[in-house]
This record gives structure tokens, sequence and C-alpha cells, in this order.
């Protein structure tokens, strides 16, 4: 994940790299993530909004919503050994 002035969350899946602008207490639209596979699955990648929060003094907490679709994926991020007052809020 990259904080500053853009944020970004950065996921590696299947040996490719999906880079998602990450809002901050707001959604930002863009980028694509996968969404597993199956057959019935129209895309391989389904664009997503994402927002993030700190939701304590460890954990980073972002949401990622599937576009056009009922789905939402919820990472907690944390750092081992790493503050948050170590990190650019």
């Amino acid at each position: 994940m990259e904080l500053g002035k853009a944020p970004t969350l950065i996921v590696r899946s299947d040996g490719r790299e999906h880079r998602l602008p990450l809002g901050l207490g707001e959604w930002r639209r863009g980028g694509r993530l996968p969404m597993g596979r199956s057959r019935l699955m129209e895309e391989p990648e389904y664009r997503v909004a994402a927002a993030g929060a700190w939701t304590d003094d460890d954990t980073f907490t972002v949401k990622a919503c599937f576009h056009e679709t009922p789905f939402c994926a919820t990472l907690g991020l944390r750092s081992p050994g790493t503050r948050s007052s170590s990190i650019a809020r």
C-alpha cells in the first residue's frame, strides 16, 4: 500500500499487479481486480471502488466493492512491528 496524496492499494494475484486508487474517508473508483474463477463469470477482472480508514492503532481497513455486482471485499492490513504513528496518515 502506498499512502500519500494519491493513496494506492497494490494487489498481486497470479503474477500480475493491480493498482487501485484508494479513497481515505471517501470512495475512489478506478482499477480492476480479479474476483475468483468460475465458468459463470463474464469477465476475469471487475472494476472496483475502494475506500480505507484506520480502524485501530495498528490496522488500516480497506473495503473494495466490485462494480455491477453485489460483492465487496474487506481487507484488514497490518504491518508487523509498525505502529500507525510511524506511517503517514
